[in-house]
């Protein structure tokens, strides 16, 4: 089965992960986010969709930088566990056969799948 691939950009670095990892892509400047009080910086706040309720990181080095019309939240499941992820912008959908045509200097992969979860705490 062909991989299919989300390309994104965080930190001006590209980055992409599995498109059957992704559930849903959401605008960050439309989405209603609940504040947590004394919460880690990097947890933006708390989302809800259709009844469940998702944390959401924004590892953004420079937020205030940010282009809020690009930004996006990715709702992936990693490792069984469902959050959000604040991106600076989604790029490109990429089959596998287009991604191994692609210089390795171009783009830096990584594969949700296995990154550990603690890792994006």
């Amino acid at each position: 089965m062909e991989h299919q691939l989300l390309m994104f950009r965080l930190n001006n670095v590209h980055f992409g992960i599995e498109t059957k990892s992704v559930k849903e892509i959401l605008r960050l400047k439309e989405a209603t986010l609940y504040e947590m009080p004394k919460a880690p910086k990097d947890i933006l706040g708390l989302i809800t969709l259709r009844g469940a309720v998702y944390p959401v990181l924004d590892r953004c080095i420079e937020p205030v930088k940010r282009n809020e019309k690009d930004a996006r939240i990715l709702i992936i499941e990693v490792n069984l566990v469902t959050i959000g992820l604040v991106v600076d912008e989604v790029v490109s959908y990429l089959s596998g056969d287009e991604f191994k045509m692609r210089s390795e200097n171009e783009v830096d992969v990584i594969d949700y799948q296995i990154l550990e979860v603690d890792m994006l705490f």
